[in-house]
């Protein structure tokens, strides 16, 4: 499993990668630190897809409050 830092994401300009600190959960229960390095277009795809999943999640809810 991977776990995402409660931290800033970072954007480097020069090389067009955003940086973001995980912590990867191993089998046996141990962690290690580590970065979700993204470009541009990847950058784009996440966004998208969490959009989507914030929205499946705003709809579940709603549905749940009748």
């Amino acid at each position: 499993m991977v776990v995402l830092l409660e931290q800033d994401i970072s954007y480097d300009h020069g090389v067009e990668q955003a940086r973001i600190g995980v912590d990867v959960v191993l089998a046996d229960g141990n962690t290690q630190r580590a970065e979700l390095v993204l470009n541009p277009p990847q950058m784009y795809a996440t966004s998208a897809q969490l959009q989507r999943a914030i929205r499946a999640r705003e709809g579940a809810r709603s549905i749940g409050d009748r």
